[in-house]
């Protein structure tokens, strides 16, 4: 008697054609944890040797009022001087960010803003200067009110 034996190499195939496969997208595409991002609601810029770091404007729900938040580091060790310009020509920011140091506007410390001119849902430029370095960034500007049940920046609305 004599016996038959299956070999199954379509099985085999396959599984060695969709590894090599994985391999291949694997090592095609980028490794995004070493890309610098912003990983919120705000956008980040170099301006020069300095970082800015989440710029955004939480808005009222006209947009005629303002509260730009955000942080600017100097990992140097020498002071640099600092300028934050609207579009309007405002300036809204002129200060020294002493050497390694970090100037923070949050919740406690918010820069506001009259005469916006900006809806929650859009943009607005701001240009960043520090020395002969200059950037021109588009900053979101978001809603203070609760949005589908969030009411994540109300703390940081613009007030009277």
């Amino acid at each position: 008697m004599r016996l038959v034996t299956t070999i199954k190499r379509p099985r085999w195939t396959a599984t060695a054609a969709g590894l090599a496969l994985i391999g291949t997208m694997a090592a095609c595409s980028p490794n995004t944890t070493d890309m610098t991002y912003a990983p919120s609601d705000g956008v980040r810029a170099d301006i020069g040797s300095l970082a800015a770091i989440n710029l955004l404007v939480v808005a009222d729900d006209e947009g005629n009022r303002g509260s730009f938040i955000g942080a600017f580091s100097n990992p140097t060790t020498t002071p640099a001087d600092l300028v934050v310009e609207l579009p309007q020509g405002t300036v809204i920011v002129d200060e020294t960010i002493d050497d390694n140091g970090l100037l923070n506007y949050n919740a406690q410390n918010p820069i506001a803003i009259e005469g916006l001119g900006a809806q929650p849902g859009t943009n607005i430029e701001a240009v960043l200067r520090s020395g002969d370095d200059e950037v021109t960034v588009n900053v979101p500007v978001l809603p203070s009110a609760e949005v589908d049940g969030v009411d994540t920046y109300h703390e940081l609305a613009p007030t009277d």
